[in-house]
């Protein structure tokens, strides 16, 4: 990946990824990739686009 790709996802993506990971750490849901997708979706309703 480049400089410019991962810069983009780092600022678009970085924290809510960074806190959904924790999340799935913390309460080692079943399917955790699942749990991820949807900690991901909820999250994106709630910040500015």
């Amino acid at each position: 990946m480049d400089e410019q790709t991962t810069a983009y996802l780092t600022q678009a993506v970085g924290e809510q990824l960074s806190n959904a990971l924790a999340e799935a750490i913390c309460r080692k849901p079943a399917d955790a990739i699942e749990f991820i997708g949807n900690y991901l979706t909820e999250v994106s309703a709630t910040v500015e686009k």
